[in-house]
């Protein structure tokens, strides 16, 4: 590892490897321990706690409790006419996708919890759920093809288990 002259009003311990401009991984350390790693795919990584304003946000401790909360940007699945959809953690835990033809909407291949709002359109047509575990006739409100319909199909993947529910919050 080498210092980076350029980050060195953080102090002596800051280090990267390779340079910054290029660097595959950042490293901050605190008296000889690492305290975050940022790597080129901006992973990051941290040991400890870590405070805003002098207030603890998240730590490394177990049986920690989140106080406050979070404002959470929902991503667009897109449409679902002709296509494949996988809803995916990392794009945000809240998503969104059109009804406007017959596609599928497939299980996460991560272990996560996801809420997916399906809108439907004049052009609605049959939701194909694929890669499911869900014993039939117990996964909430059916999937209409209704113009006006609404719906919330919470998703769950734990331990490679996936199964949704569905609810209908507007006809």
């Amino acid at each position: 590892m080498t210092k980076a002259a350029n980050l060195s009003a953080l102090g002596s311990n800051v280090t990267t490897s390779g340079n910054l401009s290029s660097a595959t991984t950042l490293t901050l350390e605190t008296n000889g321990t690492t305290a975050v790693t940022i790597d080129s795919s901006q992973n990051t990584a941290f040991a400890g706690v870590v405070s805003v304003g002098g207030n603890t946000v998240i730590t490394t401790a177990a049986n920690a409790t989140f106080t406050g909360g979070f404002r959470i940007t929902s991503y667009n699945l897109g449409n679902t006419s002709g296509a494949s959809l996988t809803p995916d953690p990392l794009l945000s835990n809240y998503q969104y996708a059109t009804n406007n033809g017959a596609g599928t909407i497939n299980a996460p291949t991560n272990d996560c919890a996801i809420d997916l709002l399906l809108q439907n359109t004049a052009g609605a047509s049959t939701i194909t759920l694929s890669g499911f575990t869900v014993v039939s006739g117990n996964s909430g409100d059916a999937l209409t093809t209704s113009a006006t319909a609404i719906f919330i199909i919470s998703i769950r993947r734990i331990n490679s288990i996936s199964t949704y529910v569905i609810k209908q919050i507007q006809t």
